[in-house]
């Protein structure tokens, strides 16, 4: 789902969308009664939401959006975020910010990474800041963590080695350790204390 106060922008991130990726794409203009009929009428995987700056209007959208599908992948595609506003997005569950001004670049990435689950802050917000945030600031919703994720989060926290996870969810040692070092980055947890007392949530 594309949501967008220009209908120009909107017709443009379609057509890009439907041009690099295989899917049902539908548009809404940057209004609460249009976007959450859109939403519960298509249930969408993803919404990406234009705009020119993060406003409370924009973090209230993607909070709707959470409250009414909690699975839902949000992107923010804008002119650029303040610290303050970062930190507000990841709060209400923004799990990939793409700059318009590069978005040729990034959109498609971005894309990719959250259709397998993954947020995207690539050319939007560097590694220290992004590491402060998460360390001091809000941690994304737990409903945001797919299936994968969740159970090696929590065989980790129970003090399961990576050979052991692997076995038991069927996947090679090397997708447990990326992914326990994607959540570890992610979530701001560093240490085993850490992801336990972040797995009741989960």
């Amino acid at each position: 789902m594309i949501v967008s106060a220009c209908s120009s922008e909107r017709e443009r991130l379609c057509d890009f969308i439907n041009h690099c990726r295989a899917c049902q794409v539908v548009d809404a203009p940057l209004d609460a009664n249009s976007i959450l009929t859109a939403a519960a009428e298509t249930e969408p995987d993803v919404a990406i939401i234009d705009c020119s700056e993060v406003s409370t209007i924009v973090l209230g959208v993607c909070r709707l959006l959470m409250h009414l599908r909690p699975t839902m992948q949000i992107l923010l595609h804008t002119d650029g975020m303040e610290r303050g506003s970062i930190t507000d997005a990841i709060r209400e569950g923004v799990r990939a910010i793409v700059l318009r001004s590069h978005s040729t670049e990034h959109l498609q990435p971005a894309l990719d990474a959250l259709a397998d689950r993954r947020p995207y802050w690539e050319g939007a917000v560097d590694d220290a800041l992004l590491g402060e945030l998460l360390e001091h600031g809000p941690r994304p919703h737990p409903a945001t963590l797919s299936e994968l994720e969740r159970m090696i989060l929590q065989f980790t926290a129970e003090g399961y080695p990576a050979k052991e996870v692997a076995t038991a969810l069927g996947v090679s040692q090397e997708i447990v350790a990326s992914t326990r070092t994607r959540l570890r980055r992610r979530l701001g947890l560093r240490s085993v204390s850490d992801m336990v007392g972040y797995v009741p949530n989960a």
